[in-house]
């Protein structure tokens, strides 16, 4: 509940655009609805400070399309509680490497 109470004028930011009426946030906003707009929130942010701080120059014009869902399923959905059912390393990091356009072949 602390936690909550930390970050109850951000929600209200995101949920309702004004921070001032908390009121308002917490008796009007439907849960869904914040929830999914908190979610973007993030999201939006996320990719933001990537493209701002941590991603290289090469990287920034098609970062948007590396971070979408429908690029990575086979990574997402593959089922891996049972062992068996597990990739084997090297085609897991191959896979990886080919979602975040890294190198995939050691160049002399």
């Amino acid at each position: 509940m602390a936690n909550f109470r930390h970050f109850t004028r951000d929600f209200a930011q995101i949920c309702t655009g004004s921070a001032d009426n908390i009121n308002q946030f917490i008796y009007d906003s439907s849960i869904n609805q914040c929830r999914e707009l908190i979610r973007e929130h993030a999201s939006t942010m996320t990719r933001q400070l990537t493209l701002e701080r941590i991603a290289p120059d090469y990287v920034s014009p098609v970062l948007n399309t590396m971070l979408l869902e429908e690029t990575s399923l086979s990574l997402m959905k593959a089922p891996r509680l049972e062992p068996k059912n597990r990739m084997s390393n090297t085609t897991f990091c191959t896979m990886m490497k080919r979602k975040l356009r890294l190198q995939t072949t050691n160049q002399p």
